[in-house]
């Protein structure tokens, strides 16, 4: 029961933790220093989240009250028992094996919520430069094509990154394969244990076979979008040498979409690192 109280109550500065970058997002204060533009942007998840509960409760003074009052009276209970180095001993056991399997995931988040929060900034320092048409278009356009592409990277390296941790997707949870008849049946227990295994070897052979052909699909997309991307820089590139003034980036221009480039790759970096971590701290927990 300690545990699990140490446990909430970690929960809960992680949702209080995630809630403050949400309101710092909404409210213009994620990044003071950002003199150029104060941008107040709300995250889809909150907008979906207040529909949904009226009100969030995430950092709710009375639910940590209760916690905390709950975690007292447990140690009281123990009176003369309870130590510090039980209670270290209980909080490392907590931070180690129990909260990452809620906290990488909020750290995740967070981070996109910045991420997203920069990208925007970017967006619109770029417009404050007065781009015309073609110059807006071919900063969406190659700015999407980069991040669809850096996507479909991340989605390969985590495929193979599932089969070396053996983190299958959840979806292989309700692959089965049924056998002919109940197990159950069959009285000799070497016959039937024989039976059950090479059904279980088949159904693992499925789920290998399963996640290659998911590879291999993912690879060809990632192939698709490095074209595409490739395609879209050798014109804009191609532009910039015409005679044509109007289909050329100024070299601020290319400054700003370099930096969103960079800003697109520092965020799949840094959701690939915290989706090892998952898979290195649940290892049973299938996401």
């Amino acid at each position: 029961e300690i545990a699990i109280l140490i446990h909430q109550l970690e929960c809960i500065d992680l949702d209080r933790l995630l809630w403050t970058t949400y309101l710092r997002s909404g409210t213009g204060r994620l990044k003071p220093e950002a003199t150029t533009s104060t941008l107040l942007l709300w995250p889809l998840e909150v907008k979906q989240k207040m529909i949904d509960r009226g009100q969030t409760t995430a950092s709710d003074p009375n639910e940590i009250d209760h916690a905390s009052s709950q975690l007292k009276e447990r140690k009281k209970r123990l009176n003369n028992c309870w130590t510090c180095e039980i209670e270290e001993a209980i909080t490392k056991f907590v931070q180690q094996h129990v909260t990452p399997i809620y906290k990488i995931p909020t750290e995740g988040q967070i981070a996109i919520v910045q991420y997203d929060h920069n990208d925007r900034l970017i967006q619109l320092e770029y417009y404050q430069q007065n781009p015309n048409e073609y110059q807006r278009q071919i900063f969406g356009n190659l700015t999407q094509a980069k991040y669809e592409k850096e996507t479909a990277k991340f989605d390969v390296a985590i495929l193979k990154q599932r089969i070396f941790y053996y983190h299958l997707p959840q979806s292989f949870e309700s692959l089965k394969i049924p056998p002919p008849i109940s197990f159950n049946t069959i009285t000799d227990t070497m016959t039937r244990q024989r039976l059950k295994d090479r059904c279980e070897k088949i159904l693992q052979r499925t789920k290998s076979e399963m996640m290659m052909i998911y590879i291999a699909t993912a690879e060809a997309k990632m192939d698709e979008y490095q074209k595409k991307f490739d395609s879209d820089l050798d014109k804009m590139k191609e532009n910039q040498c015409s005679d044509s003034s109007h289909k050329k980036l100024t070299q601020t221009m290319l400054n700003i979409t370099e930096r969103r480039f960079k800003n697109i790759n520092e965020r799949l970096i840094y959701l690939y690192k915290l989706k090892l971590r998952f898979f290195v701290k649940a290892p049973t927990v299938k996401n």
